[in-house]
């Protein structure tokens, strides 16, 4: 909301301060013939403009205050909108320009040569340059820059980059907003619930918010435009503000609905767990470190075991070095419980060869004395 505000604010500023609404037509006057004078082509334009009930008023800006411009209403001034502007003015919403209405016979003998408006459409524009065009004026007539026409007054402003970051920031939002409620949104379809019910039962919320903030919102646009130009322009401003948040309402509602349906896709059991949710972007890998192609061939290929893992993932020794030597207490202690069982196997091999009765003693022993 507060967004979309902001965008339409500094959009209607900038065509304020490129172009006068109220015009639908535009006239160019390039130049004088040798057979044409001042006076000859405005009385032909004041002409035109009562005959056809059409307002005409020739654009300048001051030469001292780039802020002023000056329109010079030709013919009677009875059509609209010149009339009222005669007698009332411009009301414009920039503060960054000032319109000035004068009547055009204070243009006098100056040169014809300039931009004009006029409000009865570009067929009566090209008509006007005919009827120049054989009084031997150089003229020619093209459509008025509308607000819609941005690509005219906000080229080489920052204000469509705004466009552009508001709609990814509204994408990232709604789709992380989403993705994250992925362990809701499981518990939901444990219970039966469609994907049409998790989503309308997501965006309900939205609508109640939505009118509880156009109020607000409507109270803090009242008391700006007051204090900024007196509510000047202020249906072609909420006009327009009203688009802007249509469109990114849009846009979230797009966005939303995209990246539920993608964590419909995460496994029931996964998403109940509060696993990860980008599994289903970019597949697990196996204990043998390639993912599975199918499920067939998980059953096929059997399973790798630790030991032969920790060995593969062991780096390969460089050729030409020899296997490093055992620490010296290593091999002391392996080699220890071998010499042992070696001793006490040859002390009963020689007991069982004894042909004495004697018995098989230790040394020192009392049955060893008495045999000696």
């Amino acid at each position: 909301m507060v967004v979309s505000l902001f965008l339409a604010f500094f959009t209607v500023q900038a065509y304020s301060e490129f172009a006068v609404r109220g015009f639908d037509a535009q006239l160019r006057v390039d130049s004088l013939g040798t057979t044409a004078s001042s006076a000859e082509a405005y009385g032909t334009i004041a002409t035109f403009a009562t005959s056809r009930d059409c307002t005409v008023a020739k654009v300048t800006f001051d030469l001292t205050d780039v802020s002023t411009r000056h329109l010079s209403v030709l013919g009677d001034g009875s059509a609209d909108p010149g009339g009222r502007w005669l007698d009332h003015g411009v009301a414009d919403f920039s503060r960054g320009v000032t319109t000035q209405v004068h009547p055009g016979a204070e243009l006098g003998a100056t040169s014809p040569v300039g931009s004009y408006g006029l409000s009865c459409g570009t067929a009566e524009a090209e008509a006007l340059a005919a009827a120049l065009r054989e009084a031997g004026v150089t003229a020619s007539a093209d459509s008025y820059p509308t607000i819609l026409s941005w690509h005219r007054y906000l080229a080489g402003t920052p204000i469509p980059a705004g466009y552009a970051i508001a709609a990814v920031a509204v994408v990232l939002l709604a789709g992380c907003g989403a993705l994250l409620n992925a362990r809701a949104y499981a518990v939901q379809r444990l219970q039966g619930a469609p994907f049409s019910s998790i989503l309308r039962r997501d965006l309900a919320p939205i609508g109640r918010r939505l009118a509880l903030h156009l109020g607000g919102a409507a109270v803090v646009c009242a008391i700006v435009l007051g204090a900024y130009n007196g509510f000047a322009q202020a249906t072609t401003f909420l006009g327009l503000a009203g688009a802007v948040l249509a469109g990114l309402l849009l846009v979230t509602v797009t966005a939303h609905a995209v990246s539920t349906a993608a964590a419909q896709r995460i496994p029931l059991a996964a998403a109940i767990k509060g696993e990860s949710v980008g599994a289903w972007v970019v597949p697990p890998r196996s204990a043998c470190g390639s993912a599975p192609s199918s499920s067939s061939s998980r059953r096929s290929s059997p399973p790798c075991t630790r030991a032969s893992s920790s060995r593969a993932s062991r780096p390969p020794a460089p050729p030409g070095r020899a296997r490093a030597a055992r620490p010296p207490w290593a091999s002391a202690a392996t080699t220890r419980p071998a010499r042992a069982s070696s001793r006490s196997a040859s002390a009963r091999s020689s007991c069982g060869r004894s042909t004495t009765a004697r018995r098989c003693s230790p040394r020192g022993s009392p049955s060893r004395r008495s045999a000696r």
